[in-house]
């Protein structure tokens, strides 16, 4: 862990910021929030990340958190984050290769040097028993991180799911629509072909009624002429 943050120090120290964090190693979370939207940066040390995406600040420096997201850790944009909880401000700065310096005490006795032996060991044990029980609510907290990520990118895919279904229905209701579009349209013109023959028919009939009566009309020319004919020759012989 100290290695992968030095490495991080060195990589982004074109800065040439101070990172500070919640202790020297840079191993307490400071803040907790989420992305506020999709970002990436190729370049090595910088984080990649999804919008929404659960994000654990251990360091600030400039204008970049070192943070932590999905199991990976690297430097975010400040404005990417939306902090939604302060655990720790961070008033120390960063460094790998501090070490607690050594106060001088006076020579002890014989009784004083047993009784401060076992004083060190039980400082050590302590010292131990807090190394693990932070390392136990780091891991906690990023097993959390990856529940909430999972259950986020969950959500988006049922979301996801969701609306290519809506889309669906949508794309199948167009195309009823537009198929009873189609009927009606289909079925109007064979309304307007049936008329037509219709009218077709009804002129055509009048044609024959306006023929046939010409016919008669000259049958009956033909028959007054004959008559009259037959009359004239009547009067002339008689």
């Amino acid at each position: 862990m100290f290695r992968h943050l030095l490495y991080l120090s060195l990589v982004v120290g074109i800065h040439a910021k101070v990172r500070m964090c919640g202790n020297h190693f840079c191993t307490v979370p400071l803040y907790r929030g989420h992305a506020l939207d999709d970002w990436g940066d190729e370049s090595p040390g910088f984080l990649r990340l999804s919008k929404g995406a659960f994000v654990t600040v251990f360091g600030v420096e400039g204008n970049y958190f070192d943070a932590e997201s999905g199991g990976s850790r690297g430097f975010i944009p400040k404005e990417l984050a939306v902090i939604s909880e302060t655990l720790v401000e961070p008033t120390v700065e960063f460094n790998p290769y501090y070490q607690e310096e050594e106060k001088p005490e006076d020579a002890p006795t014989p009784q004083e040097d047993q009784s401060g032996d076992g004083n060190i060991s039980l400082t050590s044990e302590e010292d131990k028993q807090k190394v693990e029980e932070e390392t136990k609510r780091l891991e906690e907290a990023k097993r959390l991180a990856v529940e909430e990520e999972r259950i986020r990118l969950a959500k988006e895919e049922a979301r996801r799911i969701a609306e290519e279904e809506a889309k669906q229905k949508a794309a199948e209701e167009e195309a009823r629509r537009l198929a009873e579009e189609e009927a009606k349209r289909i079925a109007a013109e064979e309304e307007a072909r049936r008329l037509a023959e219709e009218e077709a028919k009804r002129i055509a009939a009048e044609e024959e009624a306006r023929r046939q009566a010409e016919e008669e009309a000259k049958q009956r020319t033909a028959e007054a002429e004959a008559r009259r004919k037959a009359e004239e020759e009547v009067k002339r012989k008689a």
